[in-house]
């Protein structure tokens, strides 16, 4: 049976502006809007989607049946916020939709969550396990049995080794290479053109060829949807 997605795409930054290049390679879904907490963003249209207004209509909107289906566009600057709303969202009677790019190859066999962005030209290979709300950008490549945990993001060109891991919350930076078998701890950020060849801890930032440590990564989160 074919379902009809009627999509919600939080976020109307650029990140979300590729979400919805991705979502409408597949006919059967139709984007509803956009939201976006800066009211000079509502009621304009982008790429002939309008901004709906800010995340404080959601409830409305599922209840009215407006919509069926949400993905969450906030790129990897609001990693925390993404995690809020993950979790808000998934209290609510509403699905969690994938958006991946046809480009995108993934070996028959790998696990994914729900809420996940897979972007053009990247590769995932057997045996790797995407969990919840994970961002793969353009042409990252994750290699065989890795795993990856829950709202992490993986940035343009970075590159995995195999069984490589990577706790949730944490940016695998732009360009950077993970060596294999090694883990990165939950909310740990490596630098772009990073080259990691042992594990890092939880809750640090490392950067350079090889990384080295550079200071402790503070979160902050404070953010609902109303």
């Amino acid at each position: 049976m074919v379902i009809h997605r009627k999509i919600l795409i939080i976020g109307a930054g650029v990140h979300a502006q590729v979400i919805l290049d991705i979502l409408s390679y597949d006919l059967n879904n139709e984007i509803i809007g956009f939201t976006d907490k800066d009211k000079r963003k509502h009621n304009s249209l982008i790429n002939g989607i309008p901004v709906i207004g800010d995340d404080s209509v959601i409830p409305k909107l599922i209840k009215n049946n407006e919509i069926n289906s949400i993905i969450i566009g906030l790129g990897y600057e609001l990693i925390e916020k993404r995690e809020i709303l993950y979790n808000e969202i998934n209290k609510l009677n509403i699905e969690l939709i994938n958006a991946i790019h046809p480009s995108a190859i993934i070996a028959k066999n790998v696990k994914l969550g729900k809420g996940i962005a897979i972007m053009a030209g990247s590769i995932i290979n057997p045996n790797s396990d995407i969990q919840d709300n994970v961002v793969i950008n353009t042409g990252a490549i994750i290699d065989h049995d890795n795993y990856i945990g829950k709202n992490c993001f993986i940035q343009v060109g970075a590159k995995l080794a195999g069984n490589v891991r990577i706790s949730e919350n944490s940016i695998i930076g732009l360009g950077a290479n993970i060596l294999e078998k090694v883990k990165i701890g939950r909310n740990s950020i490596i630098g772009a053109g990073s080259v990691v060849n042992r594990n890092i801890p939880d809750n640090v930032i490392f950067v350079g060829v090889p990384a080295k440590f550079l200071r402790k990564n503070i979160r902050i989160t404070n953010e609902r949807i109303n």
